[in-house]
């Protein structure tokens, strides 16, 4: 992503630093990931199942701040790893979170599409909540390819806001909402059969019912009594419990995920 905002970008580094992670007002963030919450439970069974055990392998991560997922993957995978973060004072934020946490890491300060690594490419390249906030998300995926040594994985998650979270969303904070291409799993795995270098592996919508992405309740926080609020988060938890039944669908997964392997006969960028 750029340094500030273009044609094909649907934000800035403003909007990152200012708006969003209001990174003037941040402490060095807690990056544990519980496995057991709903949150996260299926995204973990799901990359245990598909990503390689061996716990020498390289992961970067595109757009990693705030370390969270460079955390996971060092703890629970045993992985090496580094990240890219194009916001400064959110990629000295990471270093530091990381180092915090003891975790051997490199946080380059660089847009990952003009980002070449220092050493050979990387097992896997990873985002999460990244690729979405492209016009054209084309080049964001090729930046992913480019990144991975042949043979190796590109692992893509965005929110599912083609669904019930983009819907609420778009109601509560339409600035939030213009910030994201509001892809589904169909879209986004046909950009990457697009790409000649990349041969899908697996992917779909991921978890039941949660309405993380649309922000819903960290907008309510601020606008119902505190008592009501506890009350509708209550029967919220509930319903995420009892919506384990469900399949995972475009209207109501949270989230989408894709693999895709760099082809072995591909030529290291």
């Amino acid at each position: 992503m750029a340094d500030s905002k273009n044609d094909n970008t649907l934000t800035s580094t403003e909007y990152w630093q200012e708006d969003f992670w209001k990174i003037g007002e941040a402490e060095i963030p807690n990056l544990e990931i519980d496995i057991h919450d709903l949150e996260y439970r299926e995204l973990h069974q799901f990359l245990k199942q598909h990503l390689p055990s061996q716990n020498n392998l390289r992961v970067l991560e595109l757009g990693c701040h705030p370390g969270r997922f460079l955390w996971y993957f060092h703890t629970h995978f045993g992985y090496q790893v580094e990240g890219v973060e194009y916001v400064g004072p959110a990629c000295q934020l990471t270093q530091k979170a990381l180092e915090s946490h003891q975790i051997p890491t490199k946080i380059h300060h660089a847009d990952f599409l003009k980002f070449e690594s220092p050493d050979e490419p990387f097992d896997i390249v990873f985002s999460a909540g990244l690729v979405e906030h492209f016009v054209d998300v084309s080049p964001a995926i090729r930046g992913h390819t480019e990144l991975t040594k042949p043979g190796g994985l590109v692992v893509i998650v965005i929110p599912n806001h083609a669904g019930l979270n983009g819907a609420i969303l778009k109601h509560i904070d339409r600035k939030v909402y213009d910030a994201h291409n509001h892809m589904s799993y169909r879209d986004l795995k046909r950009v990457c059969d697009q790409d000649p270098e990349l041969e899908f592996v697996t992917g779909g919508y991921l978890s039941r019912f949660n309405l993380s992405p649309s922000n819903f309740f960290q907008h309510k926080l601020e606008k119902w009594p505190l008592w009501f609020y506890k009350v509708v988060f209550k029967l919220y938890s509930l319903s995420m419990r009892a919506a384990r039944i469900l399949p995972n669908t475009r209207c109501l997964s949270p989230n989408t995920i894709l693999i895709a392997r760099r082809k072995e006969n591909a030529h290291p960028s």
